[in-house]
């Protein structure tokens, strides 16, 4: 898991690799709550990465 945090003139953006569970799951879950968007990669587990997804929209 890997973490990259970009910021723009409007807001900060995160990539999270592994964001579909483990520590890429909450990584990205820590990371909207304090107001960061995030982009989730997954290898293998496109189900758990889109509820992900959901949660932090």
């Amino acid at each position: 898991m890997a973490e990259q945090i970009y910021t723009t003139r409007e807001r900060k953006i995160a990539l999270v690799t592994g964001g579909g569970r483990g520590l890429g799951r909450s990584t990205a879950l820590i990371l909207a709550r304090r107001g960061i968007s995030s982009v989730i990669t997954y290898k293998s587990n496109k189900d758990e990465a889109e509820k992900v997804a959901e949660l932090i929209r």
